[in-house]
């Protein structure tokens, strides 16, 4: 079976991209709230923090990515951080996913990132076994760690 025409078409309207992560987050009963709106906004500035694409097939969005830039001295450099990887239902199990990431690790490449990183919800086995199935790792020595850090606006703050 050869693999599904897919192409990634970056996405410069906030709009389009707020549609999209409204649809994931609706799929994973994930709050969409004004922090996420701002942060998609901000994404979508500067190729500095990353990339927004649409996953199209023959001219067709199907599903989304979204890729930023990190860097650890621990892997040598930078590396990409796929935040969010999500097809629309019926394009699932179909081998898009596959090709997808195929196009994801290429376009990382190109940017001479060392690795790929990503979340995966606890619930979701699946979709765990898809990423090791695709060389992800889980490190059961490691769990990821958030504090949230209130930032003040420079002319408001006293």
């Amino acid at each position: 079976m050869s693999a599904p025409e897919l192409s990634l078409v970056p996405v410069s309207d906030a709009a389009v991209a707020c549609a999209w992560v409204r649809q994931y987050y609706a799929f994973e009963s994930l709050p969409f709230n004004a922090t996420v709106e701002e942060g998609i906004s901000r994404l979508l500035e500067s190729s500095g923090f990353g990339w927004f694409f649409e996953l199209t097939r023959e001219g067709k969005a199907i599903g989304y990515c979204v890729l930023t830039r990190a860097f650890d001295h621990e892997i040598g450099g930078e590396y990409g951080f796929v935040t969010d990887f999500f097809l629309l239902e019926p394009y699932r199990r179909q081998g898009h996913g596959s090709r997808a990431l195929e196009l994801i690790e290429e376009f990382a490449r190109s940017q001479g990132f060392r690795s790929l990183v990503l979340y995966v919800l606890e619930h979701n086995a699946g979709v765990r076994q898809f990423y090791t199935r695709h060389g992800f790792q889980e490190f059961a020595d490691r769990r990821p760690m958030t504090k949230s850090l209130s930032v003040q606006n420079p002319a408001t703050a006293s």
